[in-house]
């Protein structure tokens, strides 16, 4: 996939990024008949079965507490004052770009800005899901927003909150924009995006 798709793609289908987590996707495998079979085997079979299962239960709690409550995105602060910035998603293409008939398009080495050819449907913002003034100001905002979480509890918040929640998974996405602090909002401005980290009171009231 070259770089052009691979961030156009990016930027239309970050809201089914995050979504997996916790999912149990269950076992399986084929199974065969028994046409006979010992004491011993019978018994081996059955404690075989019990240690799986109980393995299996084990995997799946320890899967879920992950999901519940994921390490913290590291080197990520709270803003304590304004810092705004713009980010240009422009990319230098590293390989030709094709159409379904073989014929270039886009020439290798060609600086490509995927925000001429869309738009985002929803801004972007960064939480601390563990402070309470982010999400009561996050709750305020006009618009329509995806909140990615830096911090916190993203399945619990989610059935508070009765909206999607993801989590920024080793900071990818928080790198990439170059975020230090949270709460930090992220809108479209033309072929630019505009990163904002704001600073709040203990109310969630912008400072």
């Amino acid at each position: 996939m070259n770089s052009l798709t691979k961030l156009s793609m990016f930027l239309m289908t970050l809201s089914f990024c995050l979504t997996a987590l916790g999912k149990d996707l269950g076992v399986m495998g084929q199974s065969f008949p028994v046409i006979e079979e010992s004491l011993i085997d019978f018994m081996q079979k059955n404690m075989s079965e019990k240690l799986f299962s109980q393995k299996k239960e084990e995997l799946k709690e320890a899967l879920f507490d992950l999901a519940s409550k994921p390490s913290p995105v590291e080197g990520i602060g709270t803003a304590h004052e304004y810092r705004s910035f713009l980010f240009d998603p422009s990319l230098r293409v590293k390989e030709d770009i094709l159409n379904e008939k073989g014929s270039v398009i886009v020439k290798a080495g060609t600086l490509v800005n995927p925000l001429k050819k869309i738009h985002l449907s929803s801004s972007l913002l960064f939480l601390d899901g563990d402070n309470a003034a982010q999400i009561e100001w996050a709750r305020k905002l006009e618009g329509s927003f995806k909140w990615i979480l830096v911090r916190g509890r993203p399945i619990e918040l989610e059935a508070q909150e009765r909206r999607p929640i993801y989590f920024d998974q080793s900071g990818t996405y928080s790198r990439h924009f170059q975020i230090k602090n949270v709460p930090a909002r992220i809108t479209q401005q033309g072929n630019v995006l505009l990163v904002e980290e704001i600073a709040l009171d203990a109310e969630g009231v912008e400072l």
